[in-house]
């Protein structure tokens, strides 16, 4: 798949679905129903790893020579080179959440998703800390990085920060000419 301005279509390997396309560290990588898949082009692409269906992958990022995804059940995925992966269960990230985000900034990778479940890992994604109370019981749906804090929005439209992915501002709801925003909110995109 490359992004022309037309409808593109990404491979569908087994009639799985796909949550998500990044160019991240010079390859395409897209992440979905139990699996990521990788291209060097966006045209041709190949299945890198492979899993049950509990184990979808809705998010991924790179940072410090690491590719990380989480999934359900406290478990995270790494690769150095995006081809050979290697999945490790938290203990501490156990307990029913999805992971619909993650981001990569100030040498740490933050992840946020349902029941108010935010997490960080200052080691490649090897450990990860849980902040001892949640800023918020919401469903964080996206989170990105910019000019130095971490950026995470609800699908009901608020949106907290953060600079250590520990501490959080308490999430504001998003307006609009001072008006609540209603839609349902999907990710967020920060521009430098």
């Amino acid at each position: 798949m490359v992004l022309t301005g037309q409808s593109n279509k990404l491979p569908h390997i087994d009639n799985r679905h796909y949550n998500v396309v990044r160019f991240c560290n010079g390859i395409f990588i897209a992440v979905g129903a139990a699996q990521i898949s990788t291209s060097t082009n966006g045209i041709i692409w190949t299945r890198r790893w492979q899993n049950s269906y509990i184990y979808e992958p809705q998010d991924i990022t790179y940072g410090d020579g690491k590719y990380v995804t989480g999934l359900p059940g406290g478990n995270v995925l790494t690769s150095s080179d995006g081809i050979t992966w290697t999945m490790k269960q938290h203990q501490c990230l156990i307990g029913g959440y999805i992971f619909y985000g993650i981001a990569f900034g100030n040498g740490i990778f933050v992840m946020v998703g349902t029941k108010g479940i935010t997490t960080r890992s200052t080691d490649g994604g090897e450990t990860w800390e849980v902040p001892s109370t949640f800023v918020s019981k919401k469903n964080w749906r996206g989170i990105a990085f910019s000019n130095g804090k971490f950026i995470a929005v609800t699908t009901d439209g608020y949106v907290a920060t953060s600079t250590d992915g520990i501490i959080w501002t308490t999430p504001e709801q998003i307006k609009d000419e001072s008006k609540v925003v209603t839609a349902t909110l999907n990710g967020i995109c920060a521009m430098p």
